[in-house]
């Protein structure tokens, strides 16, 4: 027998692999000073993952469980495992020869494992095997690849994904660059050309998916080697776009056509995130977030049933400040709970941004269907950015709030003083109609005048784990 003593479930090691490869895409990322209750990085977490699967394998080669061709792989495995941990320190630095290394290698973990049946046997337990596959690499060269379908762009965004695993670097940018744009672009006339298929909700999730890889683009791709965090902007924002197809019924059956599969998550992970400790600040800002995510939600609701046109557009001005002051806040928290948070939170490449969009769309055309998505939109991304908090003093946010003292019933006191100046600014009393071409091709209307300075806080940005 090639093993003995084994049983199918005694190679999964709690999915610590599969949690492995989860926190390599995009990188790994260390900071010396814990901040939010994150800890340390994922070159932590990733080792650690590795350690337990290594540890777990020798001991069950000591015993001789394992001979012939399942003994020669495994001893294949630890020695990739070896690589991969000492490539580590200098994946963090964004040493491009260090990143590819620790891909090697880990792929071939996988590889190695889910090619040898008796291997992938024993590491499967509850029907999921503990190397699941990361997302794939294109099989042709990009320019000959088809992109016409939401699957084919999905596919081209999985050779991203994949080409990101260990790192961003000079080496594999140019590629991961091209293949994002190339979905960016092709989403955007995907929406245009058959409107029909992304109509409501499933249309501002795909224009989120879009804004979210323009912020790839623009941004977090180009904070490596100078921002020690940028790994986890491109890990959170990856992971952030799968699970938006994944949440989307229509999103999601359009991922897989006529042969073709894409927007691939990485393996899932039994690993629990710890939720980001917010300080007194912080508290306030997402209680005041849910309160007028909430609360916008309801009033533009009742504007496009029976409000005037001067009051919708004393409305949309008010959209856009409110959107304006989020994204103010987020920059100006830096560290973090920035890079953490961009993708939900940083204006108009950001879902809040995806959500205003619509919802001025929807009042301007007075397409109340469209409306009411956003409105849910609004209350969906305040329930999932404050779920993944705590506030000041312990407890939860409540996502249903509809004031500020509402959203924090649920938190545990004593609370610090309520927010000095609101997220949402008052409607303007009187003054010229705002046309809105502030979400794509055009300038905003005038919003309050930020209170920080964007760029002087997110090029060195932090984020959490």
């Amino acid at each position: 027998m090639a093993t003995k003593n084994l049983n199918p479930g005694d190679l999964y090691f709690n999915n610590m692999f599969n949690d492995a490869t989860r926190v390599l895409e995009g990188g790994l990322w260390h900071n010396n000073v814990v901040v939010g209750n994150q800890g340390h990085g994922t070159d932590v977490r990733y080792v650690n993952d590795l350690t337990a699967v290594q540890t777990g394998l020798m001991a069950d080669v000591a015993p001789g469980d394992f001979s012939g061709t399942q003994l020669a792989d495994v001893n294949k495995v630890l020695a990739d495992i070896a690589t991969a941990i000492a490539n580590v320190p200098g994946a963090v630095n964004n040493d491009a020869g260090a990143e590819a290394a620790l891909r090697a290698a880990h792929l071939d973990i996988i590889n190695t494992i889910e090619h040898d049946a008796t291997l992938q046997t024993l590491s499967i337990k509850d029907g999921n095997p503990g190397f699941n596959f990361a997302p794939p690499e294109l099989t042709t060269p990009l320019h000959s690849t088809p992109h016409q379908t939401f699957a084919e762009l999905g596919a081209i965004f999985d050779d991203a994904q994949s080409k990101s695993l260990g790192g961003i670097n000079a080496n594999n940018l140019p590629q991961i660059q091209a293949d994002l744009q190339v979905v960016h672009d092709g989403l955007i006339q995907l929406m245009k050309d058959h409107p029909q298929e992304f109509g409501g909700a499933t249309g501002i999730h795909a224009q989120t998916i879009v804004d979210q890889i323009n912020l790839q683009l623009t941004n977090f791709d180009h904070q490596y080697g100078f921002n020690p965090d940028a790994a986890k902007s491109t890990n959170d924002n990856f992971l952030d776009i799968t699970d938006i197809v994944a949440g989307d019924a229509n999103l999601s059956n359009m991922a897989s056509a006529n042969g073709v599969t894409g927007w691939t998550p990485a393996p899932a992970t039994d690993v629990v995130p710890v939720p980001y400790q917010d300080n007194a600040a912080q508290t306030n800002f997402w209680a005041d977030f849910i309160a007028s995510s909430n609360t916008l939600g309801d009033q533009a609701e009742q504007l496009v049933a029976h409000g005037s046109h001067a009051q919708i557009n004393a409305f949309i001005h008010t959209l856009q400040g409110f959107e304006q002051n989020v994204a103010n806040f987020d920059a100006a928290q830096g560290g973090i709970f920035e890079a953490r948070f961009d993708n939900e939170l940083l204006g108009k490449n950001a879902t809040v941004g995806a959500d205003v969009a619509a919802m001025i769309k929807g009042l301007q055309t007075h397409n109340a269907a469209l409306v009411t998505a956003a409105a849910d939109g609004f209350h969906a991304n305040a329930a999932d950015v404050s779920g993944n908090n705590v506030p000041l003093n312990g407890g939860t946010y409540n996502a249903d709030g509809k004031t500020v003292a509402d959203a924090l019933s649920t938190a545990t006191g004593p609370l610090p003083p309520p927010p000095v100046t609101p997220l949402t600014p008052a409607a303007p009393s009187s003054g010229p109609a705002v046309a809105d071409n502030s979400h794509h091709g055009g300038d905003p209307a005038p919003v309050p005048p930020p209170q920080e300075s964007h760029e002087a806080h997110h090029h060195f940005a932090h984020m959490w784990g």
